[in-house]
């Protein structure tokens, strides 16, 4: 009988199941059962084994990064908040910090911070969900909108379905609107002379 050892050798010098399957004269999915019992987490089509990460301590640093506290655990895996050396906050997942795909927050890589986000930044931490200190701007435009678009009228069914509309030049925010007319919004941004041309359009076809 083939030991288990040899089976991981096999799938360390990067053979698949099937590869090791047919070398072992053994079913597939026995080489892959007693794979993944010696070491959990190997991949049947790469024939690798899935890298595990060391446990993220509290204090530990990445980049400009410092781990704060436990985060929310989504999409099967575990994100922690940390603070940039500037003061900003973040969530950001295990492996986008072990992976080193994450090293510091958007102001200290250079990109410019939208204004809901500088809020959410300041937000205070509690347990494993973020609260703001206040009222992020994205609640605030849809009260003062009467939960309505601004471009269309309609009412939003929720607040999830309002797009936060800003100049991309300044980060400057405008206001909430459904998705498909800030998608419409933007085409008219890149190419104002579709307005003319939607309007010949509907004239045409006699739509308006």
């Amino acid at each position: 009988m083939v030991s288990t050892e040899y089976l991981v050798q096999l799938g360390e010098a990067g053979l698949s199941c099937p590869q090791i399957a047919e070398r072992v004269g053994m079913k597939r999915v026995t080489v892959w059962a007693r794979l993944n019992r010696w070491k959990k987490g190997y991949r049947i089509n790469t024939g690798r084994f899935k890298p595990k990460y060391e446990p993220i301590q509290i204090g530990e640093k990445f980049g400009l990064w410092t781990v704060i506290e436990k985060g929310t655990f989504r999409h099967n895996q575990q994100r922690w908040i940390t603070e940039c050396k500037c003061g900003n906050r973040g969530e950001v997942a295990q492996q986008h910090l072990r992976g080193g795909k994450s090293t510091r927050c958007v102001v200290c890589a250079g990109h410019k911070l939208s204004e809901e986000a500088a809020i959410r930044s300041k937000g205070m931490h509690c347990s494993n969900r973020r609260i703001p200190r206040v009222k992020s701007e994205i609640e605030i435009l849809y009260e003062t909108q009467g939960g309505k678009c601004l471009l269309c009228g309609k009412q939003f069914e929720s607040i999830k379905e309002a797009a936060w509309d800003h100049d991309h030049s300044t980060g400057k925010g405008r206001g909430l609107l459904h998705r498909g007319c800030n998608v419409f919004l933007g085409f008219i941004e890149r190419d104002p002379e579709i307005l003319t041309r939607v309007k010949d359009y509907c004239e045409r076809y006699g739509i308006l």
